[in-house]
């Protein structure tokens, strides 16, 4: 039961979201300074202070059926409520907050934000990217991340509960095994195949396979295994496992057995491995408890301790069977002597393993820091280690010499081991062979970067990019620099087609780094007919910043689409473009609101006398029946980014003029005035606002005085 300070609040809150939704209705059919708009946001406005009297912020949650506020849903039942929190929702807002201070022109742009369509939300790089650029400071919003997605709605069930509990964690691994086999690509809308179903292809598929192939499927799977611990919804991360396991208990016997063994050498955390153990086949745990009682596998204490545990629960052996036991003092000691057999134990026993062996017998008991020398050394002899020690062998070989009538089998081994290098994203392996390669520089180390180089291997490797995500971006980044132009036709192509935004900006990135043929390439590819892909190359060429391209920009100043136009503009200013800032000149004197509107934000990348005294005439532009509030907003913003010295006197002039007909608007704007200001030179403008500050007018004095105050707690 709410108290009554939350009862209130949340009376206050419903009134706040009616208003909005209403408000959110009429921008999308009036002009701002409309008389209907104008009421609307007084009513707004008096609503907002009424629970700025209670709280100094308003909290929203954002549900895809509603609004929370104080942990309780805002009028749940109402429709209209449902479709804004929806729509919100569908840009990518967790919450939002509203400070006290928030102004009208905020409200606007927040509203005419989330009026449009989400997807140009997310081409400007989502919601809170757009308030930061457009300066909207009291209104807050925290965007949805993966870990956000829970299943507040208690009645979800039927299709709607099942598909929120569905992960594409094992679909995606599934579809890529199948593909394979295939020798092909399915739809991205295929359904992964049955676990069962595709255990017993795959194990047919590898009967006629070599046995690297099935040592790389095999790690494969172990790597999919290790990934799916660090999954961090519960319900994914179990449904994954259940799938997983099921593929493992229809694999051919003996498919099951190299996997188990590369099970038993992984890190897995003991609940993950004790879910993934108690999944596993009575055939499975019994053959594994055999092999370790034969000494055909090694398996670790904790492992067959919990193994002989299931085989209890299971009743799949009796009490007393000797599979359930340890190894006796016997097998020890056959073992033992066999470590220490006459066959030239200090020549070929590294040292640290022989003096760790020669303790581990003088000792009765094993210490903790004992215990942790016996994992590092066991980390050195797992099969991921032994892969990477394979390719450094290998590359030694080629470099010293080699055997001419073995040359062909050791670069066909060297190449499977950047391949598995590649699928497992270790990035930094690769790298380490290339600069060892370009160190050598023989003609072996030649062709290894040929190999490098290749297209296959390449595109394996831009694989990582999706298949990993951010977790490998730094070190594919180093690789990509390190291989360098190589990447560059192949990265522009995925550019093309890359609909994830943070795997294109990676590949914006990646570009960048690659030098002057970047430019060169996308230059070339400007005559694609596709409008996205027009307005990554031409952001591109303008974070290259190569002036030379210029001339095959300025046809796309007039191009049909906004936003491929808005971006050739952009790129010609940074080139210092004559004839882009005369077409940002005619934008400045359009009549159509929105293209005025868009140019004012482009021009704060001119320099340009003209543009500033362009924006300046809309500025202290004084018409009778409309004041254009949101627009001279951007105007200040624009002309203070530009040079804060250069317009200060003509916001003076503002700030000292009066406006009878729309005498409201105006004050809001000089407060907006004072506010931008304060983010200039302190020796510039602290005098003038210290002055204002003490002239006691009002909003505006209050204000001057609370810049004044951050401006000198910023320089203490």
């Amino acid at each position: 039961m709410p108290t009554d300070d939350q009862a209130a609040r949340l009376a206050l809150a419903k009134n706040i979201l009616g208003i909005f939704c209403v408000l959110s209705s009429h921008l999308r059919i009036y002009q701002q300074g409309n008389q209907v708009v104008r009421v609307t946001m007084s009513r707004l406005m008096l609503q907002l202070e009424k629970f700025f009297a209670l709280s100094d912020n308003l909290d929203l949650v954002v549900a895809r059926h509603g609004f929370i506020h104080d942990g309780i849903f805002v009028d749940r039942a109402n429709a209209i409520f449902q479709k804004l929190a929806n729509h919100i929702f569908m840009h990518g807002v967790a919450s939002i907050k509203v400070h006290k201070s928030v102004s009208e022109f905020e409200i606007v742009t927040f509203l005419r934000l989330i009026g449009r369509k989400p997807a140009e939300t997310w081409d400007e790089g989502g919601l809170r990217e757009c308030l930061e650029v457009r300066r909207i400071d009291n209104i807050e919003v925290v965007e949805l991340t993966e870990h956000n997605f829970r299943l507040l709605d208690e009645g979800a069930g039927g299709e709607g509960g099942a598909a929120a509990e569905q992960s594409d964690l094992w679909d995606r691994f599934a579809l890529s095994i199948f593909q394979r086999q295939r020798g092909g690509t399915a739809p991205a809308s295929a359904a992964a195949p049955d676990p069962a179903e595709l255990a017993r292809e795959t194990s047919t598929y590898l009967e006629s396979q070599a046995s690297d192939d099935k040592q790389r499927f095999l790690r494969e799977v172990t790597n999919f295994l290790v990934s799916l611990q660090h999954e961090n919804i519960r319900i994914y991360r179990a449904k994954a496992l259940e799938k997983l396991t099921g593929f493992v208990n229809h694999l051919s016997p003996d498919l099951k057995r190299m996997f188990l063994r590369n099970v038993f050498n992984l890190n897995l955390r003991a609940d993950f491995a004790e879910g993934f153990f108690s999944a596993l086949s009575d055939d499975l745990i019994i053959d594994a408890l055999k092999s370790a009682a034969t000494g055909k596998s090694y398996v670790p204490p904790v492992v067959l301790n919990l193994l002989g545990k299931l085989a209890r629960n299971r009743e799949l052996l009796p009490a007393d069977s000797p599979l359930l036991r340890g190894e006796g003092s016997e097998e020890i000691e056959a073992k033992t002597r066999e470590l220490f057999k006459a066959d030239e134990f200090e020549k070929y026993v590294p040292e640290n393993y022989r003096n760790t062996l020669l303790q581990l017998l003088r000792s009765d008991k094993l210490e903790g820091g004992m215990v942790e020398g016996l994992a590092r050394l066991k980390a050195t002899l797992q099969d991921e280690r032994l892969e990477e020690h394979t390719g450094r062998v290998v590359v030694y070989i080629l470099g010293h010499d080699a055997d001419e009538r073995h040359l062909p089998g050791l670069f066909g081994t060297l190449k499977t081991r950047l391949e598995t290098y590649a699928d497992a994203g270790d990035y930094i392996a690769i790298n380490d062979i290339l600069q060892l390669c370009e160190e050598r520089g023989s003609v072996s180390d030649r062709a290894i970067m040929r190999i490098l180089a290749s297209p296959e291997l390449m595109t394996r490797i831009l694989g990582g990019a999706r298949n990993f995500g951010k977790e490998k971006f730094a070190s594919l980044r180093t690789l990509i620099a390190a291989v360098g132009y190589p990447f560059v036709e192949l990265i522009l192509d995925r550019l093309a087609n890359e609909n994830n935004r943070a795997v294109r900006y990676f590949y914006m990135e990646c570009l960048r780094g690659l030098g002057p043929v970047v430019a060169e390439r996308a230059g070339q590819r400007l005559t694609d007919g596709r409008w996205y892909y027009l307005r990554n190359l031409l952001f591109l060429l303008r974070e290259l910043g190569d002036p030379s391209l210029a001339g095959k920009v300025r046809p796309f100043f007039d191009h049909p689409h906004a936003k491929v136009r808005h971006e050739a503009i952009k790129t010609g200013l940074s080139f210092h473009d004559a004839a882009a800032q005369g077409v940002l000149l005619e934008q400045l004197e359009a009549e159509e609101a929105g293209a005025v509107t868009a140019a004012v934000i482009m021009a704060r990348m001119s320099r340009d006398r003209r543009v500033i005294a362009r924006l300046i005439a809309l500025l202290e532009e004084n018409k009778l029946f409309r004041y254009d509030l949101e627009l001279k907003r951007a105007v200040v913003t624009t002309l203070v980014e530009i040079d804060p010295e250069l317009v200060f006197p003509a916001l003076q002039r503002v700030l000292a003029s009066r406006n009878l007909l729309h005498a409201r608007q105006h004050a809001e704007l000089k407060v907006d005035i004072v506010k931008a200001l304060g983010r200039g030179n302190p020796e510039l403008v602290g005098e003038f606002l210290g002055r204002l500050a003490a002239s006691g007018k009002g909003d505006l004095a209050r204000v001057a005085g609370d810049v004044v105050a951050r401006m000198k707690g910023a320089s203490s």
